[in-house]
């Protein structure tokens, strides 16, 4: 009962998550629509802050315990996070380079997603991929889904879970679902990560992370011509 009510929790999580945000574009699509930066980036940046809000409330009682135990235990935690990152890290960029020179000769629609996003909402976008982003997605797609499964059937759920957002967000063809690998591959190693760990600060940091190094990397390659 105690994993069904976990497995509940998880699927309305996943339903605010999405019609909040969808709901809240909605509400402002023709402001969004028009020319209107610095307001759209606003309009963008307090649907973050609603997320935020919401999915702290929601996981309240399990951040303030994870909070505890990740400040006492952080060095430990964050030495697991970084060697798991980095084995998804290098999966990932050699997998992408791999279908996107041989397989697709493109970008993943996510990727390519993420650079539009960057270009036409700068500010929101940064805030959203680095900071908020992460914290939100930790709790969507983990934090939420932890008491639903055992351990193997967590890792194996969220890792699919969460490659399947990421590309089916822009998907546009059949081969768009070699990018499983790459985004499966960090998807695993988080998810193995908060199960050594047993707190979603820990992946928190390292999505933090690694999303900061990628919008660095879009950056540079935006300003290169790439």
């Amino acid at each position: 009962m105690s994993k069904l009510l976990g497995f509940f929790k998880g699927i309305i999580g996943l339903f605010l998550f999405y019609f909040i945000q969808i709901g809240w574009q909605l509400l402002f699509i023709k402001i969004i629509g028009k020319n209107n930066l610095t307001l759209n980036n606003i309009i963008l940046i307090v649907m973050e802050i609603i997320l935020v809000i919401v999915f702290t409330l929601m996981n309240l009682k399990k951040l303030k315990n994870d909070y505890q135990d990740f400040n006492y235990n952080y060095k430990d935690y964050l030495k697991i996070g970084l060697k798991y990152w980095f084995l998804g890290f290098i999966i990932m960029g050699v997998s992408n380079a791999v279908i996107s020179n041989f397989i697709t000769n493109n970008i993943a629609a996510n990727e390519e997603t993420n650079r539009l996003l960057l270009i036409n909402y700068p500010i929101y976008s940064v805030l959203a991929m680095t900071v908020m982003g992460p914290y939100v997605e930790e709790l969507v797609f983990r934090a939420n889904f932890r008491d639903a499964f055992n351990k193997i059937g967590f890792i194996v759920f969220t890792t699919l879970l969460f490659a399947g957002v990421h590309v089916f967000n822009g998907f546009s063809s059949l081969l768009d679902l070699v990018y499983f690998i790459p985004y499966g591959s960090l998807a695993f190693f988080f998810a193995l990560t908060y199960v050594k760990t047993n707190n979603i600060f820990t992946t928190i940091v390292i999505h933090t992370m690694h999303n900061t190094l990628a919008v660095i990397i879009l950056i540079l390659a935006y300003l290169a011509g790439v």
